[in-house]
């Protein structure tokens, strides 16, 4: 099955050292027909930094069948990536607005992102079409 530009599909990891190369696979199965392979392994690269982020700042629940959430959707002209979790209270995803690195990486190879406002979850979008964003001279 692969995501033809109308769907949206979600899929459960486990929270462990497997867990950003497990979102790449999932990432890269379900989008090689939705995007240019540019733009594929720009989206692979920013999840990737994300699900390691989340890991290094314990951002999502231990429990493995609670898990991380990343959610494709490819309806539109873009595709939206969301890393869902349930961090402790006291944490969430507003400490990545800190983390220069990985701002950096969002910053040079999405079409844009975000942290929802209760701080619980993590998004960003890449547009089919658009190279926009990228650092120029990058391959």
């Amino acid at each position: 099955m692969r995501i033809d530009g109308n769907e949206m599909v979600e899929y459960r990891i486990a929270p462990s050292r497997h867990a950003p190369a497990e979102a790449r696979r999932r990432l890269q199965q379900y989008l090689p027909t939705t995007l240019p392979s540019g733009r594929l392994q720009d989206a692979a690269l920013a999840v990737s930094e994300l699900v390691t982020f989340g890991l290094r700042e314990h951002l999502f629940p231990s429990d493995p069948d609670a898990g991380i959430v990343l959610r494709l959707d490819g309806r539109g002209g873009r595709v939206k990536v969301e890393i869902h979790g349930r961090p402790p209270a006291e944490r969430g995803w507003d400490s990545l607005e800190e983390s220069l690195f990985e701002i950096v990486v969002l910053n040079a190879v999405t079409s844009g992102w975000g942290i929802t406002a209760d701080g619980m979850n993590v998004w960003f979008t890449i547009d089919r079409s658009s190279v926009a964003g990228r650092i120029e001279g990058a391959s």
